[in-house]
């Protein structure tokens, strides 16, 4: 059973290239029984996961995390639009990790065509195709080929991708039009997050800790530095940007069971830093380097 390693032991420091940065960087390492976890000095956060997670991505989490917040989502998805219309009136939209289709549905009421969604679901796929039959979804991206996109948009979804450094470099290449953007809508995890997560890691088990580096669900948790190296690595630029907090808060989910316990959880895992994050998403628009 892995056990985390304290966050000041100078032996868990290791100095290689970064996943994110892609940097000779140092990076702390934590030990979880799921994902390793590391903290790069660039302030990179990026897990390697000792179980394949695209089997987390099961029908109840599409039923809990996406059918039951599409009035949300719709609502953050008009905010969406209306910052990519700033620089793409109309086109078509390969939309990656686009979970039961909504983001499509609405891009399609505003005059976006011949657009794609994938995902590693066929749960959700299904649901996709019977909100619409005006953008197709595929759960293998090979059936893309060199199809063109006007733009490439991960919503809430680039966070989730182990391979997202094979996967965009093949993207942007084979699939994105040369004036084309990529919408990037993520979680944005600030300093003083870290740091909270740091200090709770002493006096909380270490399923806290993990949780609160969300642990194997989100694979890269970047900010507003992080994110640039990232997308510079892969030739692109940040054309603009927007921060907020996410459309709803995940509750724990031993509420009912234990109700005290669950408070405290909550309390810890995100009350407390849902205050010290108050803007943990951010929004950005990028396209190639001139």
């Amino acid at each position: 059973m892995a056990k985390i390693i304290g966050f000041y032991n100078m032996s868990n420091f290791y100095k290689e290239h970064c996943m994110c940065c892609g940097k000779n960087t140092a990076k702390k390492r934590l030990l979880f029984d799921k994902a390793d976890t590391f903290i790069c000095e660039n302030s990179c956060i990026f897990s390697i996961p000792k179980i394949n997670t695209n089997k987390l991505y099961t029908p109840e989490y599409f039923k809990n995390y996406y059918e039951e917040f599409v009035d949300e989502q719709t609502e953050m998805h008009k905010k969406l639009i209306s910052f990519l219309k700033k620089y793409l009136n109309a086109g078509s939209i390969l939309d990656y990790g686009c979970g039961i289709g909504t983001f499509l549905l609405n891009l399609e009421k505003e005059g976006f065509e011949n657009n794609v969604g994938i995902d590693v679901s066929e749960y959700s796929i299904s649901i996709a195709e019977s909100k619409t039959s005006m953008s197709n979804f595929h759960t293998n991206r090979d059936l893309l080929e060199t199809k063109k996109f006007d733009c490439v948009s991960f919503i809430d979804s680039i966070a989730h991708i182990e391979d997202i450094n094979d996967l965009l470099s093949k993207l942007i290449k084979d699939n994105l039009n040369e004036n084309g953007v990529v919408l990037i809508r993520t979680p944005n995890i600030n300093s003083l997050y870290v740091w909270y997560a740091k200090v709770i890691g002493y006096f909380l088990p270490k399923r806290f800790l993990s949780s609160l580096f969300f642990v194997p669900n989100r694979l890269f948790l970047f900010n507003k530095k992080s994110i640039k190296l990232f997308l510079q690595k892969h030739g692109l630029e940040i054309q603009e940007y927007f921060v907020e907090p996410e459309f709803h808060k995940i509750s724990s989910n031993i509420t009912g069971r234990n109700y005290i316990k669950s408070l405290f959880v909550d309390f810890f895992r995100i009350t407390i830093p849902s205050i010290l994050n108050k803007n943990n998403s951010i929004t950005l628009i990028s396209r190639f380097k001139k």
